[in-house]
C-alpha cells in the first residue's frame, strides 16, 4: 500500500509525532493500493485517545474517494486504538491498482473535549 500522510507527518509514509498530533484534529492520508493483495492499511494519528472514546466510536474515519477505482474498493474502518486506525477494503480492484495515484483519501477525525 502506498501511503502519504497529507496534512501532518510526513514527507510521504511518515507518520505524524505525538507533538505535530496535538495541534491538528484531523489527520488526513492518501492511500493507492498498489497490487490485489494491498487489503488494509495501519494509520498512525498520535493523538492517545483513551479506551473510552475508542468505545464511544471515537475517532471517525471517512474515506472521500478520489478515483473510480474507489468505489470498487469497497473501503472500511477495520480497527480503532489509542493511537492508530486500521482500514481495510472490501474488495480488489486486481491488475487496476496502480502506483501512479492515490485511490482515496482517509480522514481520521476526532473529538476534541479538553482531555486526552
Amino acid at each position: 500500500m502506498q501511503v502519504s500522510y497529507l496534512n501532518v507527518g510526513g514527507p510521504g509514509n511518515v507518520p505524524p509525532t505525538a507533538q505535530q498530533a496535538t495541534r491538528v484534529s484531523t489527520v488526513n492520508v492518501g492511500l493507492n493500493p498498489v497490487n490485489s493483495g494491498d487489503t488494509s492499511q495501519s494509520i498512525t494519528h498520535m493523538w492517545g485517545l483513551p479506551n473510552a472514546f475508542i468505545s464511544q466510536g471515537w475517532p471517525e474515519v471517512w474515506f472521500e474517494g478520489l478515483d473510480t477505482l474507489a468505489q470498487g474498493s469497497n473501503w472500511y474502518c477495520l480497527s480503532k486504538a489509542p493511537n492508530f486506525a486500521i482500514v481495510g477494503r472490501g474488495a480488489n480492484t486486481a491488475s487496476l491498482d496502480t502506483t501512479n495515484n492515490q485511490q482515496v483519501i482517509c480522514r481520521i477525525d476526532r473529538i476534541w473535549s479538553g482531555a486526552k
